[in-house]
């Protein structure tokens, strides 16, 4: 059956609806539409909702608005029984019911099946097909258009199953339409047409209990047309997510609820491998049934083929399944790294386990088979174009990456060589990554990351550390909620793999532990024990990392552990005997209540000087203080002259979380100085006490003004970044773009002899792009009267209570003291009282402690209540606080700062017993239930926009004190308690782009400041690439060699050339396996993590936060590829340092640039849109600012270097290029 109907039949489907609550329990519909009858109200459908965790309530759908007239006149005169009914408008989102019939595609089909499509022989092969629990003509299909998704449902004995597909997940469709006939086995019965579909990401796969079918909520004979559209819509409500409720889907019944639950998908033979194969067959009941749904296919995604003959489908039979056992018997008799690629393969798509014959596991026994396995898949993994990649000759494909290692001389090298020398580093360690969703398990990596305690003592072993995330189908977070119906299935899954652990390539990974900020990604440790007598276990792990024993609590207990896995830098000079440090007490109130030195403690400067030595990369004076981890105390130590030697830390009570004998300082971060912004949470609260709108607008306005003039004015684009170069943070991408300006390279029209560089152009524009969206999104305005600094206390105690002191020194080594009135706020704010105005004051006298104190925030030890503590209830453990000096900025009214003393921590049953790994298994699914903070920031900001009050409205009062009880949340185990009715909004604002929410217009500052850089119009780049010869050679338009500069030849650079041509082919696998990670096209986009839209496998994240991630992990590539090439100097350059990283970094821009070095058949070639491929130029500019250069006006003598890298592109007469080391 096909089901779409015409527009005609719209205004059917939108009559007035009504929301009444406050019914009885037990309610049904029958007795409502009897009670709206008396008030002579015609009712066309009536939807009770029985929720547990509130009381019913219903929708109601009628007539005419004059019957909507009469219900909402009638108010408390309804009732059933005793209980008085409540009658409003109903503001279920649009979204949620049926605006377009003629959207719809209603199906049936002769069978589903999952398995695996060779495009090139055109065979599918079958995994698992419906009829095997479904049996025949027991299949439906409904592809919703207007909202881009598809749903296969079907029966068995006892359940009903539902899988559901995003259309934007899709990679292609391939629609098989003719006479002859598919060679179908097993006994499916014969079909010409078919429809295979391929997927990004897994499906979302519900199940709930068999209780009717699909025929008895739809039935069109004697319907009439009115009822025909009543059933549908009843049907559609099984595929509507309902409005309160994450991933519950709900059937829309009557008399009673019937959820959809999430479940596992074990409806396979082997669930452990299903969503391994991202390919679908959809066999229709007729032969015209798909004719409708392809036309819309075509029509939507263009790109896409229709095929004239159909596939021959095969069925793997039972002898041929994937036995888990004989494949871990394979994996435990080869090296761990190569198992882990060839997991790795199998779960990216790359290879098929049914096709990995006892031949090709004998060729892994090879001493080269993981370069053959990396150039296996490197062939595979730069493939982003229109079809899914899958190596349909696993054997074959290796014989010839076997071949091109040969030609290439790569023989003979170890695994270990061939290992190390690709992951090398002395600063950083591998870490490998194990995705686990409801489907499929994905494995990652390894990549290199910033160590840890754990992973430093352990780090010959680092490769049985695991970084597990429990993520959904679409990589997103898993939005749980505390729901009516929790994800139970899922929940008690992820349970039981915290408990049992994960098979992987060979070994058996248990829990570890987990940080607090990784329980917020619902992620943890993993680690595999060694089997040998004497080997690493997880208990001898524990026991190394502290004594928790006197921790009763399983939440703080949890977090302990985790203290011991944050990502910090240190080095032998940082040891400290038990001799050179000790503890001083805490300052508190007079009550004894608070605690002004909370988390603070004390740094000698000598020893300061040693840690800042430690901090890659760092330049410049000393920091004043250090975020740091030392044995089992956290917090933050400042510079003090009281610190003398042999002392080196002094400690407070309130720093000490643990027992633990690592004496060694390390260092997660220096104070330094960040740029000052302005978000909504901050606006909010500064526009509700007091401060003018047109404030933020004028701020706004100078900003868009400035990143549009930055891609036409290097001047400009210079002055933006330096606001982003923070100190002594010298590999950021705003680093490297800062110092290719200073270095004289250009983007804009072509002037002198200097031409433009594209690379740089693109970076330039993304960045234009990326936080013209950050405004958009996140009103993130740069505020230049104002900084972000980490808070520290004045000892000294020359600070009165209402005054602190800033002193900023920034890149250019320029102090500044600010003086005067400041506001002071810590993220999240949601509270009016989290805006402080304090009173910014000078040192006494010259040579004052408070004068070695820099580029933090320095509060003072006096007053009722610590200054922090008033903030968002923060500390000074390493909390960053945002404080400006704009005089326009700082409100003229203040709010008494909210109570935020916290709940007491959740207690055992018997606290005198250890807390075991299994509390912390089930806190862990606990959170992921109760993990609330999203939601509550969100219904901050919607109901502040909406209350006429703002953020000073009493239930944006309470919401405050919810977000606090969920800050804490991970530290004592007691959830912040939601009241959905009172707390949830009715609608949101605009500005906060909620499709699946009722939205109304926001008329507040934040809906202008969204709407004003929504609707702006950014400025073209103007063309710069020139059309003709121009004697450096023929440019050709959109390729990139036409601007290779031959005066960036260093004279010498050729004998580098072959081994950058292998490091550049290495790099661009490794920056394509990062853009195929997270769905970017561009290479700016990954480069820099400048995109402005979340990537198709990100699309529920964060933006910022997805932002982050690709920026750390370019950087991390950066620091891979370019910390042996540049640092370790070969013995014959030994006080020609110089010359060497000239010569080399002149060789890594030829063999890019260069015509000569045009890609080969080994070069990476991606697609950056369909049907458009491009070659990668990011890999020599990676280089800085590991080798720079700088223009002087002196004249060049006879024999000295024209050119050199990077460098302004060509050198105007008169000039010479001097090098410098970094900016």
């Amino acid at each position: 059956m096909s089901m779409a109907g015409n527009s005609d039949t719209v205004g059917d489907l939108t009559q007035p609806e009504l929301f009444i609550g406050n019914l009885p329990k037990g309610t049904k519909s029958k007795a409502l539409k009897d009670e709206l009858a008396t008030c002579g109200i015609e009712v066309l459908r009536c939807q009770v909702k029985k929720p547990k965790s509130r009381r019913p309530y219903a929708f109601v759908r009628v007539r005419t608005q004059n019957d909507a007239g009469k219900a909402l006149a009638a108010g408390s005169s309804l009732h059933i029984g005793s209980r008085i009914l409540s009658v409003e408008k109903s503001k279920r989102c649009p979204s949620n019911l049926i605006t377009d019939i003629s959207q719809l595609e209603i199906h049936e089909l002769q069978t589903f099946s999952i398995g695996l499509f060779f495009l090139q022989e055109e065979v599918f092969i079958q995994r698992w097909c419906s009829t095997e629990i479904a049996g025949d003509d027991n299949v439906k299909c409904t592809m919703d258009f207007a909202k881009e998704d598809m749903h296969i449902c079907f029966m068995t004995s006892d359940f009903e199953y539902k899988v559901r597909f995003l259309f934007r997940d899709m990679q292609f469709f391939l629609y098989f339409g003719c006479n002859a006939a598919a060679k179908l086995s097993g006994g499916h019965r014969q079909s010409g047409y078919g429809l295979v579909l391929a997927f990004q990401n897994a499906p979302l796969v519900y199940r709930k209990d068999r209780e009717r079918r699909i025929e008895d909520v739809i039935d069109s004979d004697d319907m009439g047309l009115f009822g025909l559209l009543d059933g549908l819509d009843d049907f559609l409500e099984m595929f509507s997510p309902d409005d309160s409720m994450d991933y519950i889907w709900t059937a829309g019944d009557e008399e009673d609820e019937v959820s959809w639950r999430r479940t596992t998908g074990t409806f396979t033979r082997d669930s452990t491998v299903q969503g391994e194969y991202f390919h679908y067959l959809l066999t229709p009941s007729s032969e015209k049934e798909f004719d409708a749904v392809v036309r819309r296919l075509r029509h939507k995604y263009d790109g896409y083929e229709i095929y004239r003959e159909c596939p021959v489908v095969e069925t793997i039979g039972d002898s041929q399944l994937f036995e888990r056992a004989a494949y871990n018997h394979q994996a435990r008799s080869h090296p761990f790294q190569i198992m882990f690629m060839v997991e790795r393969m199998v779960s990216q798509g790359f290879l098929f386990r049914e096709l990995l014959s006892d031949e090709f596991f004998a060729m892994l026994r090879d001493r080269n088979a993981y370069r053959a396995l990396r150039h296996y898949e490197q062939a595979y993994c730069q493939d982003l174009g229109l079809y899914g990649v899958v190596m349909e000759e696993p054997v074959a494909d290796l014989h010839a990456a076997f071949d091109l290692i040969e030609v290439n001389k790569d023989v003979g090298r170890t695994l270990e060589d061939d290992f190390r020398a690709e992951y090398s580093s002395s600063d950083h360690v591998l870490v490998h990554t194990a995705v686990v969703t409801p489907l499929v398990i994905y494995c990652e990596g390894p990549n290199l990351e910033t160590p840890n305690r754990v992973l430093r003592k352990y780090k010959q072993l680092s490769d049985r550390f695991l970084r597990v995330k429990f993520l959904d189908e679409h990589l997103e977070k898993l939005r749980v909620g505390s729901t009516e119906h929790p994800l139970t299935e899922i929940l008690d899954f992820i349970k039981q793999t915290l408990g049992n652990g994960l098979d992987i390539a060979g070994r058996h990974y248990d829990f570890l532990a987990m940080s607090n900020s990784q329980l917020r990604e619902h992620s943890c440790w993993f680690f595999a024990s060694e089997k040998r007598r004497g080997g690493v276990t997880v208990q001898e792990i524990h026991e190394w990392m502290g004594d928790f024993s006197e921790i009763t609590n399983v939440a703080k207990y949890a977090a302990r552990m985790g203290q011991c896995f944050s990502c910090t830098t240190t080095s032998g000079k940082l040891l400290v005997a038990e001799s050179e440090y000790q503890d001083i007490p805490d300052i508190k109130t007079d009550d004894g209540r608070k605690t002004f030195s909370d988390g603070v403690g004390l740094i000698s400067k000598q020893f300061a000087q040693e840690a800042a030595m430690s901090v890659t990369n760092w330049r410049g004076p000393v920091p004043s203080a250090f975020q740091i981890r030392f044995a089992g105390y956290k917090g933050m130590v400042a510079v003090h002259p009281g610190v003398e030697p042999p002392l080196k830390l002094m400690l407070r009570p309130s720093m000490r979380k643990f027992t633990s004998s690592h004496l060694q300082l390390e260092v997660i971060q220096p104070a330094r100085l960040h740029a000052g912004h302005l978000n909504r949470q901050i606006i909010l609260l500064l526009s509700a006490l007091g401060v003018p709108d047109d404030v933020f607008e004028k701020l706004q306005r100078k900003m868009t003004k400035e990143l549009d003039d930055c891609i036409h004015n290097e001047s400009v684009a210079m002055k933006v970044l330096a606001r982003e170069h923070c100190l002594n943070e010298v590999i950021s991408p705003t680093t490297m773009l800062h110092v290719m300006l200073s270095s004289g390279f250009r983007f804009d029209r072509p002037r002198q002899a200097i031409l433009p560089e594209p690379f740089l152009e693109a970076m330039m524009l993304a960045y234009r792009n990326c936080h013209l969206a950050r405004l958009e999104e996140k009103a993130h305005i740069f505020v230049e009267e104002a900084a972000c600094l980490q808070g520290v206390l004045d000892e000294s105690g020359c600070l009165d209570y209402g005054e602190v002191s800033i002193r900023i020194r920034d890149a250019n080594g320029h102090l500044s003291v600010i003086t005067g009135p400041v506001a002071v706020a810590k993220n999240p704010c949601l509270h009016p009282g989290d805006v402080r105005v304090l009173m910014a004051m000078e040192a006494p006298w010259d040579g004052h402690m408070l004068e070695d104190l820099e580029n933090c925030l320095v509060f003072p030890r006096r007053g009722a209540r610590p200054h922090p503590d008033e903030c968002s209830g923060s500390d000074l453990d390493g909390d960053t606080y945002f404080v400006t000096w704009h005089e326009h900025l700082i409100p003229s009214k203040t709010v008494e700062p909210a109570n935020y003393d916290g709940k007491e921590p959740e207690q055992r049953e018997d606290p005198s017993k250890p807390v075991q790994l299994s509390e912390i298994f089930d806190f862990f699914v606990k959170y992921m239930q109760n993990d609330s903070l999203g939601v509550i920031c969100h219904a901050h900001m919607a109901l502040a926009d909406l209350s006429p009050d703002g953020a000073n409205d009493p239930k944006c009062m309470e919401l405050a004190q919810l977000q606090s009880d969920a800050v804490d949340y991970p530290k004592t185990g007691v959830p912040a308690k939601l009241d959905r009715d009172r707390h949830l909004p009715a609608s949101y604002p605009d500005f906060m782009k909620k499709k699946d929410k009722t939205q109304h217009r926001s008329a507040k500052i934040l809906g202008h400041l969204f709407r004003d850089v929504h609707e702006y119009q950014p400025s073209k780049p103007r063309s710069r690439l020139p059309q003709a010869d121009s004697g450096r050679g023929t440019f050709l338009i959109n390729d990139h060699r036409a601007y290779f500069d031959r005066d960036l030849l260093v004279p010498g650079h050729e004998r580098f050339c072959e081994a950058a041509i292998a490091c550049k082919h290495d790099y661009d696998i490794s920056l394509v396996g990062i853009m195929k990670r997270y769905g970017l096209y561009k290479e700016e986009e990954a480069v820099g993590g400048f995109f402005v839209r979340l990537p198709r496998t990100h699309r529920r994240g964060n933006l910022h936060d997805v932002q982050a991630k690709v920026r750390q992990e370019a950087t991390r590539l950066r620091q891979q590829f370019l910390d042996d090439e540049f640092d370790v100097v070969p013995e014959e350059f030994r006080g020609k340092e110089q010359v060497f990283r000239l010569q080399k970094a002149s060789a890594w821009y030829a063999v890019t640039y260069q015509p000569k070095h045009a890609p080969g058949p080994s070069s990476v070639i991606y697609h950056e849109r369909r049907g458009t491929r491009k070659e990668l130029i990011s890999f020599p500019w990676r280089g800085l600012p590991s080798a720079t250069c700088r223009r002087s006006r002196t004249p060049q003598r006879e024999g000295t270097v024209a050119g050199s890298f990077p460098t302004g592109r060509a050198v105007p007469p008169g000039h010479k290029l001097t090098v410098t080391r970094g900016p």
